[in-house]
């Protein structure tokens, strides 16, 4: 208009185009941020688990066991059987009932499997799995059956970006820490 009221053409253009450079800078950081926070939840839901099963077999929770009575609970994680899942179960005298198939979230994968003994870390292959067993009363934690491992470590990663990930790391006193 004559009085300058309005917006030139050229003033809205210049405005669309700012917008659009902003969406265009903004956009791809919100992906990356929504797959790392769901790496960062899916690392607490996993050592929420871990610490669930240990109050678990701390309290015995009542568990009607197939065949025999209840000697604990524990975990176990298998990559070759699924890298986006893990298995809570009750140790039942004379065999194991699976309680729980717990996942991770979508877009999260069990990359590594490894524990720490004799100094070193030693990672687990795809078919082998991590046993992490609770036996009350304390409880007694105990690493792949083996009363010399020390320590279990579980590296999560983004299915679309492995180098993305989240460390999750038990020892045997219980001790869960997210790196």
């Amino acid at each position: 208009t004559k009085n300058g009221a309005g917006f030139t053409l050229i003033e809205l253009i210049v405005v669309l185009g700012i917008i659009v450079l902003l969406l265009a800078i903004i956009l791809p950081n919100y992906k990356i941020g929504g797959q790392q926070l769901a790496l960062q939840r899916s690392a607490n839901k996993l050592a929420q688990d871990i610490r669930r099963t240990q109050e678990m077999a701390m309290s015995m929770k009542e568990y009607e066991c197939p065949s025999g009575s209840l000697k604990g609970y524990f975990i176990t994680l298998l990559k070759v059987y699924s890298k986006e899942n893990y298995y809570l179960y009750a140790r039942c005298e004379g065999t194991d009932s699976l309680r729980e198939t717990l996942s991770l979230e979508s877009g999260v994968e069990i990359k590594e499997l490894a524990y720490y003994r004799a100094s070193q870390w030693i990672i687990l292959g795809e078919s082998a799995p991590l046993y992490i067993d609770f036996t009350p009363p304390n409880p007694n934690i105990t690493i792949r059956s083996d009363e010399s491992i020390e320590q279990a470590r579980i590296t999560l990663s983004l299915k679309d970006d492995s180098t993305r990930t989240k460390v999750v790391k038990l020892n045997k006193a219980g001790l869960i820490e997210i790196e």
